[in-house]
């Protein structure tokens, strides 16, 4: 398994580049609970805004990306109890095809929707800036930490559940890192790859948070709820 594999600099890192930003919302604000995004047709996504919002207070933001065949609905059930207890708006796009564009053949669809949906959200809903996250599970969290390193102005942080490898760009960002990974994992076993790929990071600059669990290809539920505290904790470096 390939980890942290640098890519010479090319047109390819602009195409990674998020460019919405959090600013002060001046559309109508959004009804606490889930929603879908509504613009994405078949393979759309939800957000969930937590009550907490309702007082017109930024929250800080993650946007989660499923595993390869999966859904938004499959990181929903595992994310928003505990992003609501916590206080922190989930934005949870659909991949627009199998899996996400960059583990296929390069940044494209998936960034252009999920740049589109955050600029949507953030009119509507006010962000903190100092807590902006991806996260992800699986090849979810793959993309994930992919997308983080190559967005330093707008990602803060990364909760990355049972990652297996990831792209560094030729200017990598050092978002905050929280991973996950069972010791059983048979589906991406840990030897070969949170062990490798937490000190990569840290030789990053990285700061990470890592937690090794006696279980499988799985997310806990204490540590998802370990994970949101950790955002909610911590802002930017």
């Amino acid at each position: 398994m390939t980890f942290l594999t640098p890519r010479p600099g090319s047109p390819d890192e602009l195409l990674a580049q998020l460019t919405a930003r959090p600013v002060t919302p001046t559309g109508a604000p959004f009804a606490p609970g889930a929603s879908r995004l509504g613009f994405g047709g078949e393979r759309d996504g939800l957000l969930h805004v937590p009550r907490a919002a309702v007082t017109g207070a930024a929250v800080p933001l993650v946007i989660g990306f499923h595993a390869t065949a999966g859904e938004a609905g499959d990181l929903a059930d595992l994310l928003v109890p505990h992003a609501e207890r916590a206080g922190v708006a989930l934005l949870l796009p659909d991949s627009r095809h199998r899996t996400w564009d960059r583990l296929v053949d390069g940044w494209g669809a998936d960034v252009t929707f999920v740049d589109v949906a955050l600029d949507i959200v953030t009119r509507r809903l006010a962000i903190d800036a100092s807590r902006v996250a991806l996260a992800g599970f699986a090849e979810g969290a793959n993309y994930a930490l992919s997308l983080a390193l190559a967005n330093e102005a707008l990602v803060t942080h990364v909760l990355a559940f049972s990652p297996g490898s990831a792209i560094l760009p030729p200017r990598p960002a050092r978002p905050r890192c929280f991973v996950t990974h069972g010791t059983e994992d048979a589906v991406i076993p840990v030897g070969g790859a949170s062990r490798h790929l937490v000190p990569q990071l840290e030789r990053l600059g990285c700061e990470v948070r890592y937690h090794e669990f006696d279980g499988g290809h799985e997310l806990p539920t204490p540590l998802a709820a370990e994970a949101f505290a950790w955002l909610v904790a911590t802002p930017r470096r």
